[in-house]
């Protein structure tokens, strides 16, 4: 089974569409004006580690499917040493 066809299931499971999604994201600093650039509008947060070595980014954007959902993490999924959470 396709992982994504598996989290679209779980997405659609538990969220009514069209909603606001919380995406959270840890990213190395010098990657995170690359992640910023492809992250849909939306409400952004970004938090750097004590070390300054990382950021965290809090994203909270309106979607109107799990796909949509699936999109976001297809195209950070590019971005070397991203963790999604």
């Amino acid at each position: 089974m396709d992982p994504y066809q598996s989290l679209e299931q779980k997405l659609d499971a538990v969220h009514k569409w069209p909603c606001e999604y919380t995406f959270k994201f840890i990213v190395a600093a010098d990657q995170c004006e690359r992640l910023l650039g492809i992250l849909p509008p939306g409400q952004i947060d970004t938090k750097a580690s004590s070390t300054n070595r990382y950021t965290s980014v809090t994203l909270r954007a309106s979607v109107d499917n799990a796909q949509e959902v699936i999109q976001v993490y297809k195209k950070t999924a590019e971005i070397p040493g991203l963790m999604a959470l």
